[in-house]
C-alpha cells in the first residue's frame, strides 16, 4: 500500500498460537524500512474483526506507535491488514463477524483446566459450567503480523 507520503506500508502474517511456542523474530531497521511487530491475543470464539481490531489497536498502543510517522493512520494499518493478509472470503468473513480460524482451531478442543470438561460452546471469559473455573489453559494465545514501513525514496 502506498501512502500519501511516498511510504509503502505492508503486513505480513507471523505466527499465530501460544507464545511459549513461537520462536521470536528481529525486525529490520535500517535506512529503507523498518519492521514492526503486532500482536492481539485470541480465545475460542475471536472473530477475526477481533483480531484485526487488535494487531490495529497495538499498532497504535504498543511499540510501532512512538516510530511509525505520523503520516500512518490506523486506518491505513487496518486497509493494509485487510488487503494484504485477507483473501476476498476473508475479507467478507471480517464483514459478517466469523469466528477465525486459529480461534476456531483453539476452540476446537479446549477443555477446562480444572476438571476436563468440554468447553467448546462455552464463550471466552466464561466460567466452566461443570466447576465455575474460567480458566481452559495457562496462556492466551496470540496473533502476530510483521508491519513493514518502506521510507519514501
Amino acid at each position: 500500500m502506498i501512502l500519501a507520503n511516498g511510504g509503502i506500508l505492508t503486513a505480513q502474517y507471523e505466527y499465530a498460537g501460544s507464545s511459549s511456542y513461537w520462536s521470536g523474530r528481529g525486525c529490520a531497521d535500517d535506512e529503507d524500512h523498518k519492521e514492526f511487530l503486532l500482536s492481539t491475543f485470541y480465545g475460542r470464539k475471536t472473530d477475526l474483526s477481533d483480531i484485526i481490531d487488535g494487531l490495529v489497536e497495538d499498532s497504535w498502543n504498543g511499540s510501532a506507535a512512538d516510530e511509525l510517522p505520523e503520516e500512518v493512520s490506523d486506518s491505513d494499518v487496518r486497509d493494509v491488514l485487510l488487503e494484504e493478509m485477507l483473501n476476498d472470503k476473508g475479507r467478507d468473513d471480517y464483514s459478517n463477524g466469523i469466528i477465525a480460524e486459529c480461534s476456531a482451531d483453539y476452540g476446537a478442543d479446549a477443555e477446562c483446566f480444572g476438571c476436563g470438561a468440554s468447553l467448546t460452546d462455552v464463550d471466552d471469559g466464561d466460567p466452566c459450567p461443570v466447576c465455575d473455573d474460567w480458566n481452559d489453559c495457562c496462556e492466551s494465545p496470540i496473533f502476530i503480523v510483521v508491519l513493514d514501513y518502506e521510507y519514501p525514496r
